[in-house]
């Protein structure tokens, strides 16, 4: 179903940047948008931690908490009409984790634009590339604080 990349330094110390990488892939048969977002586990940690102020929660039950932050920081909007991919878990691996999602009917978002403002509200250095994979076609957008929303390319 989800290809994984594993980059890895096999180190977790603190990184010197600030990124995340989102592949949209598109299943012809479902018809739905396979979503997977590398991101490094300590910043992951960081914004868990920061919207739990005070409650003992780890990665390991933060789902609720991905969920909700996803939602508004990964998200498909027409005018007023919002669509979010449903989030299905994450895999941690050394000091990357992978979180999955899925948008149903991914062939209808002609007209719509992508918010991907994941951890921008952390680091001013942040910057999330998206690739999209749909059908036969690829294209990779970049997000950043002065680029937040762009135009579904396809």
């Amino acid at each position: 179903m989800f290809l994984i990349y594993p980059i890895s330094s096999g180190d977790t110390e603190k990184h010197d940047f600030h990124t995340s990488l989102t592949e949209m892939r598109y299943n012809e048969g479902s018809k739905a948008f396979e979503i997977t977002i590398r991101v490094f586990t300590d910043d992951l940690d960081e914004m868990v931690k920061a919207n739990e102020s005070g409650k003992a929660i780890s990665l390991d039950n933060s789902d609720k908490v991905i969920d909700t932050y996803i939602k508004k920081n990964f998200a498909f909007i027409r005018g007023k009409e919002v669509l979010f991919g449903n989030f299905l878990g994450k895999e941690s691996e050394d000091d990357v984790t992978w979180l999955y999602l899925e948008l149903e009917n991914g062939d209808s978002l002609k007209g719509f634009s992508i918010l991907n403002t994941i951890f921008l509200d952390y680091f001013d250095d942040q910057k999330n590339l998206l690739n999209v994979l749909f059908k036969k076609e690829r294209t990779t957008l970049i997000f950043s604080e002065d680029n937040r929303l762009q135009a579904f390319p396809f």
